[in-house]
């Protein structure tokens, strides 16, 4: 029997996000397990992203910030007025599949060891017509305690996570100076303090967007290695500090290289941009291959 309070509180964020929003909202009103409440929080949005929200039932909480706040401000902000055991995390222009919530409840509540459950996504264009790829396909997902994996690469999807708002309280909020990275500072804060599990199925759909912020890797490798420094101050592990010093490392070392594109002419930066690429996908298909 569904209790007063839900077992797990949906937070959606939402800026001017009408465009896809019914589909976010309807694929959480389409879940299996049905013991949820959604706080839906406004982050001054001045499209009809507030008629859209307030048009379903008290399952939805609809609230609205009068000013514009960075992203990790209105997770903490939400996350503060959700009444669920269990916290899971929607953007407005993504999409869950109905089963997505009751075979990640199923696993949190079987093993109290776990404290973020995520799983597989798919990567798809615009307009939801085309699957691009699959996120584990591109990510090797880990479980267990997951703190040196997850510094050497973030593979967690975000739409995807689960985890006990106890430990939220526990490991602290998101950080409100970073503009890209937020979840990810907070999923390595998570993981010095419980085991992470994931299922190996795409259970959401992730949408990617032309000249979205997410693609601007000048400032992804900047914050992630602010974010990696900021954590090797509260580490005391000699090991773990080690692949922290590596990784950042390496990132600088691919920051000097982005900074060096920027400097040459646009035709000469795109083509040598357009080879790193292929040569990526090529050294992927070998490792995968051998």
């Amino acid at each position: 029997m569904i209790g007063q309070m839900p077992k797990i509180s949906v937070i959606m964020n939402c800026y001017n996000s009408s465009k896809y929003l019914e589909e976010a909202i309807n694929s959480v009103y389409a879940q299996t397990y049905k013991d949820w409440e959604i706080v839906f929080l406004d982050n001054a949005s001045t499209d009809n992203s507030a008629e859209i929200a307030k048009g379903y039932d008290s399952k939805l909480k609809y609230y609205k910030n009068e000013t514009y706040v960075p992203l990790g401000c209105a997770r903490n902000m939400a996350i503060e007025k959700a009444n669920g055991e269990y916290i899971a995390l929607l953007d407005c222009d993504d999409m869950w599949s109905p089963e997505k919530l009751e075979l990640q409840v199923g696993l949190l509540d079987k093993n109290p060891n776990i404290g973020l459950v995520y799983c597989d996504a798919f990567l798809i264009n615009e307009d939801n017509t085309k699957i691009i790829n699959q996120f584990f396909k591109i990510a090797q997902p880990f479980r267990g305690k997951v703190t040196i994996p997850l510094i050497n690469w973030n593979f967690i999807p975000c739409l995807t996570v689960m985890f006990k708002k106890a430990l939220f309280t526990q490991a602290g909020p998101f950080r409100t100076d970073l503009n890209i990275s937020e979840e990810y500072e907070f999923f390595l804060r998570l993981s010095l303090i419980t085991e992470f599990d994931y299922i190996n199925n795409p259970l959401a759909k992730y949408r990617c967007h032309i000249g979205s912020v997410s693609k601007d890797t000048k400032r992804r490798y900047e914050e992630i290695n602010d974010i990696l420094s900021s954590f090797s101050e509260k580490i005391t592990d000699l090991s773990i500090k080690k692949v922290i010093a590596t990784n950042i490392s390496k990132n600088k070392k691919v920051l000097m290289v982005i900074k060096l594109l920027d400097y040459l002419p646009k035709p000469i930066g795109d083509f040598i941009k357009s080879f790193l690429k292929v040569m990526n996908k090529l050294l992927k298909f070998v490792k995968k291959a051998f």
